[in-house]
C-alpha cells in the first residue's frame, strides 16, 4: 500500500537558467519565489507528478 501524501502538496523547484521560470511563471498556479524558483501548490501528490511531468518535458522551442 502506497504512503499517503499529506494535502495539499507544494513542489518547489529551483531552475539553472531563469528563463522556464520567466515562461512558467505565466500560468496563474505558479508563484515565482525567486529569479530561479517556482512554486506549485497542488491539490493532492498526482497534480503534483503531472505537474513535475510537464516542466520536465515542455521544449521552451515548441511554437502553438
Amino acid at each position: 500500500m502506497p504512503y499517503p501524501a499529506p494535502s495539499p502538496v507544494t513542489v518547489d523547484i529551483t531552475f539553472k537558467n531563469y528563463l522556464p521560470v520567466e515562461i512558467l511563471s505565466y500560468l496563474r498556479s505558479i508563484e515565482r519565489t525567486d529569479s530561479h524558483s517556482i512554486r506549485f501548490r497542488a491539490k493532492d501528490m498526482p497534480e503534483a507528478a503531472h505537474f513535475v511531468e510537464f516542466v520536465t518535458s515542455y521544449d521552451i522551442k515548441l511554437e502553438p
